[in-house]
């Protein structure tokens, strides 16, 4: 934001808005191209963005942190639509795939990296809350 003032000119926002130059970012959650390039596989149950961009303290060069359940997924197809969404969104895409099984045994592992990823803030693309409850309760 450039300001003019009477004394010349301004290249920073006045102190009263800095506060707000990361806000836009926060607000401006990049899910519905993500959410339209996996609504093609039909074998995802459940898909989130979770990390800085779900908790809103991502910067411009922060990668957004996708989280994809399924089963039988293509791995390579689903690679390539991160890639696509990276293009799309002008920001890396880091995804990570998993069964339904194995979200529940990693969920039910002490320290894992999945049973952090469950008590953290989500923005769900594809499913709820509710089926990851469901998967990591199941014996």
């Amino acid at each position: 934001m450039v300001t003019a003032l009477a004394r010349g000119l301004r290249t920073q926002p006045p102190p009263a808005l800095q506060s707000t130059a990361h806000f836009s970012l926060k607000n401006q959650i990049p899910t519905e191209p993500l959410r339209e390039l996996l609504s093609h596989f039909h074998s995802i149950k459940s898909a989130f963005v979770y990390g800085s961009v779900a908790k809103g303290t991502d910067t411009e060069r922060s990668d957004i942190d996708l989280m994809v359940v399924g089963d039988n997924l293509n791995l390579s197809e689903l690679y390539s639509a991160a890639q696509n969404a990276e293009l799309r969104l002008g920001r890396k895409v880091s995804p990570t795939f998993l069964s339904p099984e194995e979200w529940q045994r990693k969920a039910s592992q002490k320290g894992s990296f999945v049973r952090k990823v469950s008590t953290l803030p989500k923005i769900f693309l594809i499913g709820s809350e509710k089926d990851l409850q469901a998967w990591a309760s199941k014996n």
